[in-house]
């Protein structure tokens, strides 16, 4: 696959394709996930560098981070926490043709891995969505479901068929992980 690499400041926000080859960051104007899964639907694979990010209900953007520090079961964890983007907070997001169907892939640059939704863990961690995935396998491969053009964006594990919930009530080194774990597109769930 030919891997082209656009950059953006967010994904599931905007930009205006193709900013080519690790160019600096441009201003929002399309959505990156759901321009590359559009792609992939019309049979074009394609990738993209951007971050996961939403907009909380004061207004703050808050990014998805990488948490490198964290060791043992929760090391790699994805949370929203970040106020700003940075190297922790960077995915190359690629579209994937797999024969009639296609999914995303999120590659973390901090650490080159796949994010993998853990659907071996159990209790409050089922699910939970670490980048630790060596290569694509059933855990590490998404979809993205949007409301309209320009409505938010949620974003589906299709190991598990869930989507992904940033979990707004854990507390301490939990707090704001994403996990795949609800039937259902809610507030938790919902991505810009």
């Amino acid at each position: 696959m030919k891997r082209t690499i656009v950059t953006a400041a967010v994904v599931l926000g905007s930009l205006a394709l193709p900013a080519v080859a690790e160019a600096a960051p441009t201003a929002p104007s399309g959505n990156v996930a759901r321009q590359l899964s559009d792609a992939a639907r019309a049979g074009r694979a394609d990738c993209g560098r951007s971050s996961l990010f939403r907009t909380q209900p004061d207004g703050r953007t808050v990014y998805a981070s990488n948490e490198m520090d964290y060791t043992g079961a929760l090391a790699n964890l994805v949370r929203l926490r970040a106020p700003a983007d940075g190297p922790w907070e960077e995915l190359d997001i690629c579209a994937h043709l797999d024969g009639g169907s296609t999914y995303l892939t999120f590659q973390s640059i901090a650490n080159d891995k796949y994010l993998s939704a853990e659907l071996g863990a159990t209790g409050i961690d089922y699910g939970m969505v670490r980048a630790r995935g060596e290569r694509i396998g059933p855990w590490e491969k998404f979809d993205i479901d949007c409301d309209g053009d320009e409505g938010p964006c949620y974003l589906k594990s299709l190991a598990n068929n869930r989507y992904l919930s940033v979990e707004e009530g854990h507390s301490g080194t939990r707090k704001n992980m994403l996990r795949a774990r609800s039937a259902t597109k809610g507030e938790w769930e919902r991505f810009f």
